[in-house]
């Protein structure tokens, strides 16, 4: 079983402006990459179940000449409002980090 740390050089949340949330998954390799963009691990429903969100809102984008999957969901507050942890939803992506292969 593989775990998507191991398999990461970058991985990254921010914001995608003041009410969206984008995270960076950049693979090591190419192989890497295809493996987890084949395995479905990495999906709309598996990233709201994680993030707390509706899965409509979650959309997850490959970009293969980057050996990445981007996804994009809607903060839980806009940023820099007064309920608003995170400014820069640098924190966001660290339940994700538990997503692993089968």
């Amino acid at each position: 079983m593989s775990d998507i740390r191991s398999d990461c050089s970058t991985f990254r949340t921010r914001n995608a402006g003041a009410f969206l949330v984008s995270a960076d998954m950049v693979f090591n390799t190419e192989e890497a990459y295809l493996k987890w963009r084949d395995s479905g691990v990495v999906n709309a429903e598996a990233i709201a179940e994680l993030l707390r969100v509706d899965p409509a809102t979650v959309q997850v984008i490959d970009y293969p000449s980057a050996n990445a999957i981007k996804v994009t969901m809607p903060r839980r507050t806009v940023a820099g409002g007064p309920d608003d942890t995170d400014l820069d939803s640098a924190a966001q992506f660290v339940p994700l980090l538990s997503l692993r292969l089968p």
